[in-house]
């Protein structure tokens, strides 16, 4: 009876212990990923992608015309061919021109989903854990990763209408009263990308 006992206490012990963590992590200033918060107007990537053993290197531009609206501009390294323009705000994106041969539903869905989770990743946050020295917060639309004392995160796993896409953050350099991360991971499927920052302009 008495082992009995000991083991209830302990659950609920352990159970008040987790309720805490999640309320104290709550109300700590969690921040999510903006290249735009000090009245920035234009970020520049380099990238490299990858998808069923292509691989195509370019620039991405991302513009900010208005409060959550911006205009998307790609181009390939190689030639400086365009290979997309787009319109992105929360509602959606719309493509104003791709690349014949890359004009396929599948492509501007991938696209589509990896601007979304650069431009407007989920911030409403619905629980919060501490584990193995790192915070897993669930958020809605998806699930960050930071770990334990920093207030920047270095995952943001973005649900999807099928699945799921994962981007990683990376080497955080101070600009104006915040961070941004430097290099970024993209993983969609069969298709992954690698963008490192190189311009940041108001």
């Amino acid at each position: 009876m008495k082992k009995v006992i000991v083991l209830v206490f302990s659950i609920f012990l352990s159970a008040c212990s987790t309720l805490g963590v999640k309320q104290s992590c709550l109300k700590e200033e969690l921040k999510t990923v903006s290249y735009f918060e000090e009245g920035q107007k234009l970020v520049a990537f380099r990238f490299a992608a990858q998808a069923k053993g292509y691989q195509l290197d370019g620039i991405l531009q991302v513009k900010k015309t208005a409060q959550e609206h911006f205009e998307i501009t790609a181009y390939a390294v190689a030639g400086g061919v365009r290979l997309m323009t787009a319109q992105v705000s929360r509602a959606g994106t719309e493509f104003t021109y791709v690349l014949p041969l890359a004009d396929h539903a599948v492509v501007r869905g991938k696209v589509e989903t990896f601007l979304t989770a650069l431009l407007f990743p989920p911030q409403r946050v619905k629980s919060c854990r501490e584990e193995n020295g790192e915070k897993a917060v669930s958020v809605e639309g998806g699930n960050y990763r930071y770990y334990t004392g920093k207030m920047y995160p270095y995952l943001l796993t973005y649900k999807k209408m099928l699945g799921s896409a994962t981007l990683s953050y990376d080497q955080y350099a101070p600009y104006e009263h915040g961070q941004v991360p430097h290099y970024l991971q993209y993983q969609d499927g069969g298709v992954e990308a690698e963008l490192v920052m190189i311009s940041l302009k108001k």
